[in-house]
């Protein structure tokens, strides 16, 4: 029995080691976040995006541009780094809103949350979508209404 044991306890030293060693902080993420939602639809985000004072046409392009309207998107991972034990850098929910330190609370899912985090950030960019990427680059341009007449 205790040959199994230690057996059982060497295993899962070996396999936390390995994933360790090929995604540094897999675990930590993991952790922090929470279980992932339902998808909404782009109907829904709007419904959510019409509750703060910028324009609803530009800020739904943008959530176009950036994840389809997936309110479970992740990217960025490619700018993920730790910074004392927290992994930060990479993107999430509709708006993809970036995590950086001072942002710990945007880390989630929640189509909410993630509006809400966007604004902020919107609000902080002087009432400006310039910290996105997809409007940065004018691929939110091809989702605005009047550009497909």
């Amino acid at each position: 029995m205790k040959r199994l044991v230690w057996f059982l306890i060497c295993i899962s030293v070996i396999v936390v080691t390995v994933m360790t060693i090929k995604n540094p902080g897999w675990w930590r993420t993991a952790a922090i976040l929470p279980p992932r939602p339902v998808k909404y639809d782009c109907s829904q985000i709007e419904t959510e995006v019409k509750k703060y004072d910028w324009d609803t046409e530009i800020a739904m392009a943008v959530v176009k541009a950036e994840s389809s309207c997936n309110a479970e998107a992740r990217g960025d991972d490619d700018y993920a780094y730790m910074e004392d034990g927290v992994e930060y850098g990479y993107s999430v929910g509709a708006f993809q809103v970036r995590i950086l330190p001072g942002r710990e609370d945007c880390n989630t899912y929640d189509v909410e949350k993630n509006i809400s985090c966007a604004y902020e950030i919107y609000q902080k960019a002087g009432n400006k979508f310039t910290p996105w990427s997809m409007w940065n680059n004018g691929e939110y341009k091809k989702y605005l209404w009047h550009s497909l007449f």
